[in-house]
């Protein structure tokens, strides 16, 4: 079922709005990867840990929906990954 799932966003994007949205979604990845792998203090792996168990969970949930913006969650979701990356990076620079 998860590739007809895919069907709506690549009907409203075509397959480079697609392959953008994957490689949008790779990069957060591994963003977060980054403070769970390297020498991060624990405030900042808390924060990464935290952001990688939602977008699992939010991943998983919008691909059994009928489009990733049918769950009420997409937005706020977007929203606090940007406020979560935003933090890590400002924590990074700061270092």
């Amino acid at each position: 079922r998860f590739p007809i799932e895919l069907m709506p966003k690549l009907a409203e994007t075509g397959i480079f709005g697609l392959i953008l949205f994957f490689r949008l979604c790779l990069s957060l990845i591994q963003n977060a990867a980054k403070f769970l792998v390297k020498n991060a203090e624990a405030e900042e792996r808390k924060w990464a840990w935290g952001w990688a168990i939602a977008f699992a969970g939010f991943f998983i949930h919008s691909s059994s929906c009928v489009s990733w913006t049918a769950a009420k969650t997409a937005i706020p979701f977007w929203f606090l990954t940007a406020v979560v990356m935003t933090r890590l990076r400002l924590e990074k620079s700061s270092l």
